[in-house]
C-alpha cells in the first residue's frame, strides 16, 4: 500500500517529510489563529453589548438623579438669581440622559434588551414632558406650579423610573457575568484543542522520522553486514532490492557483485 513511498528517490522522502511537518505546523497555527479570534469576538461581544451597556445605563441613571436633585435644590433656594444655574443644570443633564440612550441603543442586538430600553425609554418620555412643563414653570415665574407638578406627577413618574433603570444595569450586569463564563470555557476549550493539535503533531511528525530513518538506515546496514561478511570471505549472503530509490539501485548492484564473485 505504501510501496510508492519507497520507491521515491531519497531527497523526495525526506522533502515529502518535511511538507507534512510543515503542514502540522500550519493546521497548529491556523487552530491557533481560529482560537484567538472566537475568544476576541467573544471578548469584543462582552465589551460592546455588556460593558458599554453598563456604562451608558449608569451613567444615564446618574444624570437622571441629578436632574431630581437640582429639581429639589431650585424649589428649596429662595433666591431667583441662582434659578438660571439650576435650570442649566437640569437642561444639560436632560440632554446627556436622551445622548445616552441614542449611545446605548447603537448596541442592542438581544429583543430582551430591546424590551428593556422601551421600557425605561417610555417612562422617560413622560419624565421628559413633565421636566420641560417644569422648567417652563420656573422661567415664567409659576412657581406655585412648578412645585406642584414637581411633588406631585413629576415625584411619581420620577419614582417608577427608577425600577426600569435598576432593570437594565441587571440585564448587562447578568450578561456581563453569563458572557464572561462562557468566555472562559471558550478559553479552556481553545486551549485543549491547541493541546490536542500539538500533541498529535508531535506523535506524528515523530513516528514520520522514525519511519523514514528506517526505510533509510535498514537496508543499508544490511549491506554493511553483508560487506563484512564479504571481506572474510563469506559469499553465502543475500541482498534483496525492496524499492526502486537510490538505496534499492544500490542494493541490486552490489546483489551482482556478490554473483560475480561467487561466479
Amino acid at each position: 500500500m505504501i510501496q510508492w513511498f519507497y520507491d521515491l528517490k531519497i531527497a523526495a522522502k525526506l522533502i515529502l517529510g518535511f511538507v507534512i511537518v510543515a503542514v502540522i505546523a500550519g493546521v497548529v497555527g491556523v487552530v491557533g489563529i481560529v482560537n484567538i479570534n472566537n475568544i476576541n469576538v467573544a471578548d469584543t461581544a462582552l465589551y460592546e453589548e455588556n460593558a458599554l451597556g453598563l456604562e451608558y445605563a449608569g451613567k444615564a441613571d446618574i444624570f437622571y438623579e441629578r436632574i431630581r436633585f437640582n429639581i429639589a435644590k431650585i424649589l428649596l433656594i429662595e433666591d431667583t438669581y441662582q434659578h438660571d444655574v439650576y435650570i442649566n443644570n437640569i437642561t444639560n443633564c436632560t440632554a446627556k440622559v436622551e445622548e445616552l440612550f441614542v449611545k446605548y441603543e447603537e448596541g442592542v442586538v438581544s429583543e430582551v434588551d430591546r424590551a428593556q430600553v422601551d421600557a425605561l425609554k417610555g417612562q422617560w418620555d413622560k419624565y421628559k414632558s413633565i421636566i420641560d412643563t417644569f422648567v417652563k414653570f420656573m422661567q415664567t415665574g409659576q412657581y406655585e406650579q412648578a412645585k406642584n407638578l414637581a411633588f406631585g406627577e413629576g415625584s411619581k413618574v420620577g419614582d417608577s423610573l427608577q425600577e426600569p433603570f435598576d432593570n437594565l444595569l441587571l440585564y448587562n450586569t447578568d450578561g456581563a457575568e453569563i458572557r464572561s463564563d462562557n468566555n472562559s470555557k471558550l478559553a479552556k476549550t481553545a486551549k485543549i484543542a491547541m493541546i490536542i493539535v500539538i500533541v498529535a503533531g508531535i506523535i506524528i511528525a515523530i513516528v514520520l522520522g522514525f519511519f523514514i530513518s528506517r526505510i533509510i538506515s535498514v537496508p543499508i546496514n544490511r549491506m554493511v553486514e553483508a560487506a563484512d561478511k564479504l571481506a572474510i570471505g563469506d559469499i553465502n549472503v543475500n541482498i534483496e532490492a525492496d524499492s526502486e530509490d537510490e538505496i534499492g539501485s544500490l542494493a541490486e548492484s552490489f546483489r551482482k557483485m556478490i554473483e560475480n564473485i561467487r561466479s
